[in-house]
């Protein structure tokens, strides 16, 4: 065996290696391996917009060339350093043919190589050219992995990749002019066909003025066609696409595209009848229009019966899309007039339509085929039945708040300071658990709590020092110590801070509070036994029993809380109506206990009727930025909504789970909400509605008077019909009844259609009557506008018929 050097062999020029690798023994080239590893493990990380340096290509073929398994080739080549798809194919084939390898080895590679992780940047796998050489060389099974299907349909879509040399470019996939030509010629094309159109994604795009041959609908049809491939097998694989619901629209569009290309001659669909129906059923809306199409096709060539059309139109007057409803009815009205004899069939599908129908015309012309198929006896039973008045339901309750963790020993308040200063987002709750662990240690175990802090914060202090240096030191470490903070907190209590923090000049609330119990424990003055605002539960909020317990215990020992401490107490209780309660806190003695009495006996507080101390809190809590963090300091409903507050959808939640009154704010939010353009607004709206209407808290009046005009009555409907679902019909009408006038008598009506619809339905559903102020000035314009139709339709519902005879229809 020749003597060789490694790292010497790995300082060659790349064109060289290839014949280096084939001069070596197998012994040789598994001494490689070590100088191998060593010098991928020195190859600098590069970013993915970085060319790659020539000693990684070097290493990467060397790798390919020289490691023995398989596996270990498929690993150097897909993951880590070494993954490099910009070396040239020719390379990496030159390299592999170099190092003798057999075709089990081969196909072995190429079922690795087909189940890697696609480059994140160009949604298609690296080395597609080395794998179609280690096919067509090995014989081994084409791959039909999601990776492989869509880079081998980006690969055809292309008129080439790389120039490969003759002796290798044989064993490439062949090239033509144009897609079609290139996968009439493909001998991976018969194989991959079903995979690819099949595939959670076709990474295709067609435009309609592209040139036919280069696309892949027309070539698919024209191949069958010719065929090239299974005409069956096509048109199967492309309803098997088309069925899932979850695909994108893009691929939706695409796959439907192939199935009209097609174009299926009526017997091929009556053999698959079933795929077509499940179509019309459930697919996507234009999906589900030529399924109708098709099968329309079918039973005008008699190769659909009469009792099936009847039987699918069951499931399409459910859908939605008005569109397919009214084809549907058409199609139905045909098919009924054809077969008299399935007409009793037809009745009961067209009332259950009709009674979950909110479109007044479409409901009108289903009443009128009711007419013409019913015999008189079914009308006349129809006539006298009356829809059933749908039943109230329980509605979920929220959970209930949970307590608020409090540490019970020093060494406990020590982990909470470990984790604190670790990387995180800022949390109030955390905040007020260290606060409130701090405050009551200094007062009971003062030794302890200095024991178990002194250690961690010294190491902080080591750590900022020594490894950032003094200008560091002196821009972060000190400057948190100048400013009240959770380490300024620590230093206070155990000793190591001796001098008084200032106040920044915007502080917040917690801020403002700890520097008042820090100044206690800096003059050496009586401290409190524990943070008086510290919250009950986890949403912010205190019980007021247990406020009124603490501030008995500051009576006792004679004890004042601060001003800052006292208004956030306040700012966390909710008033209330328990005598119980209410007697607890008349017996306070303290002027903070009196003023607790007052805000517990108030039942509607508002900005205007905060106590004076309460308002520079407010203000500060622009300091905090974050709007959650807003809740939990202020988790008082109507307050904190009043104040300037926008939050999102989940603040939305958060808000009207708290307990306390919602008043106008807190309505005006949730409609804004309600005509969100985003879906996930409209739906956290909705929710919200669940929540007050479960507590007994939603007011319709305010909501009403809340909604903005002119209004966006797709969005209001949208919103309105999951209410519909969510609620119930009656509790939705409760809704929509005090919100009617305010709409009907709105300058613009743009959109107030939908929300006509979905009253009528409702209103239907609950069996209400009486009038709507402003019903009668839309009926009053008359014509036959669907705005006009659906007001007649309410109008019809609630029996206000009075209006209705001295107007002409």
């Amino acid at each position: 065996m020749i003597e060789i050097a490694p790292d010497a062999e790995l300082r060659i020029a790349t064109w060289q290696i290839p014949a280096r690798v084939a001069a070596m023994t197998a012994a040789e080239r598994r001494a490689m391996v070590p100088a191998l590893k060593r010098a991928r493990a020195a190859l600098p990380p590069r970013r993915s917009w970085e060319e790659p340096t020539k000693q990684l290509v070097r290493v990467q073929l060397w790798g390919l060339g020289c490691l023995p398994a398989a596996k270990a080739v498929a690993q150097w080549l897909m993951a880590g350093r070494t993954r490099n798809a910009e070396t040239p194919a020719w390379m990496l084939i030159e390299c592999l043919e170099a190092g003798d390898r057999d075709a089990v080895w081969r196909g072995e590679l190429v079922a690795l190589l087909a189940a890697g992780r696609m480059d994140r940047w160009r949604d298609e796998l690296p080395y597609f050219p080395l794998m179609v050489h280690l096919i067509r060389t090995s014989g081994c099974p084409i791959p039909e992995t999601n990776g492989f299907v869509a880079t081998w349909a980006i690969d055809r879509m292309n008129d080439g990749r790389d120039r490969i040399p003759e002796d290798w470019a044989r064993h490439q996939l062949p090239q033509a002019p144009n897609l079609l030509e290139r996968l009439r010629a493909d001998p991976f094309f018969p194989t991959l066909m079903k995979p690819y159109l099949e595939a959670e994604q076709t990474a295709v795009y067609e435009d309609d003025d592209r040139d036919p041959y280069t696309t892949w609908s027309y070539s698919l049809a024209t191949l069958a066609a010719e065929g090239v491939i299974d005409r069956d097998a096509l048109h199967d694989s492309a309803l098997t696409a088309l069925s899932r619901v979850d695909a994108a629209q893009f691929h939706t569009r695409f796959r439907l595209r192939v199935l009209t290309a097609i174009r299926a001659t009526p017997a091929e669909c009556a053999g698959r009848v079933d795929a077509y129906k499940r179509l019309a059923a459930e697919a996507r809306s234009t999906v589900a229009g030529h399924a109708q199409e098709v099968l329309m096709e079918l039973y005008r060539a008699e190769l659909l019966p009469a009792d099936e059309v009847v039987a699918l139109s069951a499931e399409v007057l459910a859908r939605p899309e008005k569109k397919l409803v009214r084809a549907q009815l058409g199609w139905l009205d045909r098919v009924l007039r054809d077969a008299p004899d399935c007409r009793p069939a037809a009745v009961p599908i067209l009332s259950a339509a009709g009674e979950t129908m909110q479109d007044t015309t479409i409901r009108q012309r289903i009443g009128k085929m009711i007419g013409h198929v019913a015999d008189d006896a079914t009308i006349a039973e129809l006539a006298n039945s009356t829809s059933p008045v749908d039943a109230e339901f329980p509605l979920p309750a929220p959970a209930p708040p949970g307590r608020l963790d409090l540490p019970n020993t020093p060494a406990e308040t020590a982990e909470l300071y470990r984790w604190y200063m670790t990387p995180h987002l800022r949390d109030v709750l955390q905040e007020e658990r260290f606060f409130d662990s701090i405050s009551r240690y200094t007062y009971q175990d003062r030794a302890g709590l200095t024991a178990a802090l002194t250690a961690l914060v010294d190491q902080d202090i080591q750590t900022a020092t020594e490894q950032n240096g003094p200008r560091w030191w002196q821009r972060q470490w000190l400057r948190p110590w100048y400013d009240w903070s959770i380490i300024t907190l620590a230093a206070v209590a155990i000793g190591v801070l001796r001098h008084h923090p200032h106040i920044a000049d915007n502080p917040g609330i917690t801020e403002q509070r700890m520097s008042e119990w820090g100044n206690l424990v800096l003059a050496g003055a009586p401290l409190p036994p524990f943070a008086l605002a510290t919250p009950t539960f986890d949403n912010g909020q205190i019980d007021a029993l247990d406020l009124i317990d603490r501030m008995r215990r500051f009576e006792e020992l004679d004890i004042r809380p601060g001003r800052a401490e006292f208004a956030q107490a306040l700012l966390r209780v909710v008033p209330t109506t328990d005598p119980t309660v209410l007697t607890a806190a008349d017996s306070l003695g303290s002027p903070e206990g009196a003023r607790l009495a007052t805000w517990l006996r108030t039942p509607e507080h508002t900005l205007q009727t905060l106590p004076e101390q309460v308002h520079p809190m407010l203000d500060s809590l622009w300091h905090y930025g974050g709007s959650c963090r807003c809740i939990e300091l202020v988790p008082i409903p109507e307050i904190l909504v009043e104040w300037h507050f926008r939050g999102d959808r989940r603040d939305l939640l958060r808000i009207v789970e708290l307990r306390g009154r919602k008043g106008p704010a807190v309505h005006r939010m949730i409609a804004d909400k309600l005509t969100s353009d985003s879906a996930s607004d409209r739906t956290a709206a909705v929710d919200a509605l669940v929540i007050l209407v479960s507590r007994e808290e939603l007011r319709p009046d305010l909501l009403a008077r809340s909604i903005q005009l002119p209004l966006t009555g797709k969005r209001l409907a949208g919103s309105l019909q999951d209410t519909l679902i969510a609620l119930g019909a009656h509790r939705t009408w409760q809704l929509l009844e005090p919100m009617l006038p305010v709409l009907l008598t709105a300058t613009k009506t743009n959109g107030l259609v939908d929300v006509l619809a979905i009253a009528a339905e409702t209103a239907r559903r609950t069996g209400a009557s009486g009038d709507i102020p402003g019903l009668d000035a839309i009926i009053a314009r008359g014509g036959s506008s669907r705005l006009v139709t659906e007001a007649r339709a309410l109008a019809d519902v609630l029996e206000t018929t009075e209006h209705r005879r001295s107007v002409p229809a």
